[in-house]
């Protein structure tokens, strides 16, 4: 059964203890693992906008992220994900500019589009074959507009070209890689 940590019980479970929502929002600078307890989902937009949030540690057990959880945190610096984590929803760390890597889980299966997009991803991180098996990796569109895109890390590029190739896909890939070679030129 799925229990899932929505946008309400956060804002909730945070007006009980700070008695206003929106000081709340700017109080809470680290999510605590036991606040994410007895969850399996966090939901779309649960922690979105909180604008003082720099460093988050999602529990075990935790299998999905949903859509703009953590979007538009503008101070988020550090992700810790649990080994359960199967799915990253659509921009689900979109503009987090801070943000700057995460150690992704060998199972994960899905991140979602532009799922990290606008944050400081300086290289892009490996990421596990169950992700890259599991669908064509548009990772443009995922890490789109971080630094790590725009200079083109040449070796997690090659290792995606690769198992592209072998599965017939490096055309998709082709068609991303030669516009940023060319804007360097």
């Amino acid at each position: 059964m799925r229990k899932v940590l929505t946008r309400e019980i956060v804002e909730s479970k945070l007006e009980k203890f700070y008695g206003d929502l929106e000081t709340a929002k700017q109080q809470v600078f680290r999510l605590n693992v036991d606040s994410m307890r007895g969850f399996n989902e966090i939901g779309s937009s649960a922690f979105r906008g909180f604008g003082r949030l720099t460093e988050v540690i999602i529990p075990e057990g935790i299998e999905k992220i949903g859509d703009y959880a953590f979007a538009e945190c503008p101070r988020l610096k550090f992700v810790k994900l649990p080994s359960t984590l199967k799915e990253i929803g659509e921009r689900a760390f979109y503009r987090c500019l801070p943000l700057c890597g995460v150690e992704f889980p060998a199972g994960l299966e899905k991140i979602g589009d532009r799922a990290f997009a606008y944050t400081d991803f300086r290289s892009l991180p490996d990421l596990p074959d169950s992700f890259l098996k599991s669908r064509s990796p548009y990772l443009e569109f995922i890490f789109r507009n971080t630094p790590a895109m725009i200079e083109n890390d040449s070796k997690f590029l090659a290792k995606v070209c690769h198992w592209n190739h072998s599965h017939h896909r490096y055309s998709r890939l082709l068609s991303f890689v030669r516009p940023i070679r060319s804007a360097h030129s």
